[in-house]
């Protein structure tokens, strides 16, 4: 088993480069704060609609406009966003939230907890691919203007996390009829995409909310995504100094991009590999027997294939998750994969690969 540099939450491998110091064009301030951030993006938005969204490499376009319930640092922990606070009941089942109440939409309309259960609600029967997130959602419910209720049909360990990725999207609820939901989004996050400006699936501008609640999180003037589908044309980018930061299609021009004096940020996400999964020898009694599939394992040069397949890219790794996830510390002997890093955006730090 080996894990490779990825962009995000995606089977799709490649890394995230940033310049260090993570400052935009400015014109004034050296602090990192106002000018212009120009982004790659490997791929564009299929809609602007949160109940039509999808995350990975697709989520910063939706950052830009959009805020979550939750946030996931880039360490993995969990902390407040429009809910401020968040509690489970004794089995896990019911999840209590606390809506903001001094956040307003780009349309001027206010957030409160009936707007984030028409999304929520929205999402579930919606046509996101990740619509399933929420198949153990039983009800939703908005007892007041700042408390959200959702009862699940069992507990669910990553509900939270859900609520950091687009699952947690919120829009304003008066935008939901509008004919063109899926191209001008109305959301409450720090930018609001210039649709005169915007290239649909080439280039997405956007501009700073005046009125965002967290200015904390609001760093630049405008914000500027194009879309470099090509991973030559997204190397080149990267060379020419097009970009501040870009997400790659693969792992095979690192060296040359860290040549042309940018800094690779990743974490680990992805693996590919063997599962084997008939433990109990159902389909194949011999599988049954933990020194086959240790047999099976040591057959794979796991090492040569990391390097051979992504040029040491990544770690060697005897399970399925990363060594930020609780379950790393248990051990499995029914996979051979690789463990892919993840990008962190604007860290100016190289990470190396570690076998």
């Amino acid at each position: 088993m080996f894990r490779w540099k990825t962009t995000a939450a995606v089977a799709v491998t490649a890394a995230a480069l940033v310049l260090t110091g993570c400052s935009g064009s400015t014109s004034g301030s050296d602090s990192g704060s106002g000018g212009t951030l120009i982004l790659g993006a490997i791929t564009p938005p299929t809609t602007f609609d949160p109940a039509g969204s999808e995350w990975g490499n697709r989520s910063p376009f939706y950052q830009a406009v959009f805020d979550t319930l939750l946030v996931a640092t880039a360490d993995g922990e969990i902390v407040p966003s429009l809910a401020t606070s968040y509690e489970y009941n004794d089995d896990n089942t019911v999840l209590t939230l606390k809506i903001r109440d001094d956040v307003t939409f780009t349309d001027k309309s206010k957030l409160t907890a009936d707007v984030v259960k028409q999304n929520l609600e929205r999402f579930k029967t919606g046509t996101s691919p990740d619509a399933g997130y929420f198949a153990g959602v039983a009800s939703v419910e908005a007892p007041d203007d700042t408390t959200v209720v959702i009862t699940l049909s069992a507990p669910d360990p990553a509900m939270l996390n859900y609520l950091t990725r687009d699952p947690g999207l919120i829009a304003s609820a008066e935008s939901f009829d509008s004919p063109d939901l899926a191209t001008n989004p109305v959301g409450s996050g720090p930018y609001v995409l210039d649709t005169a400006a915007t290239v649909t699936g080439t280039s997405y501008s956007y501009t700073a909310n005046p009125d965002y609640w967290n200015k904390d999180w609001q760093h630049y003037d405008k914000l500027t995504i194009n879309v470099l589908q090509d991973a030559t044309a997204g190397l080149n980018a990267v060379k020419s100094g097009e970009v501040n930061g870009i997400k790659l299609a693969n792992n095979d021009n690192l060296a040359e991009v860290e040549g042309a004096g940018w800094t690779v940020n990743a974490n680990e996400l992805d693996f590919q590999g063997m599962l084997l999964l008939d433990r109990a020898g159902t389909m194949n009694p011999a599988i049954a027997d933990v020194r086959v599939r240790q047999a099976i394992n040591y057959a794979f040069d796991r090492p040569a294939l990391l390097k051979a397949l992504q040029n040491d890219n990544g770690t060697v790794t005897g399970q399925v998750f990363p060594e930020n996830s609780p379950p790393s510390t248990s051990r499995s002997t029914t996979a051979t994969a690789t463990t892919p890093r993840r990008p962190r955006s604007c860290s100016p730090r190289r990470v190396t690969p570690t076998v």
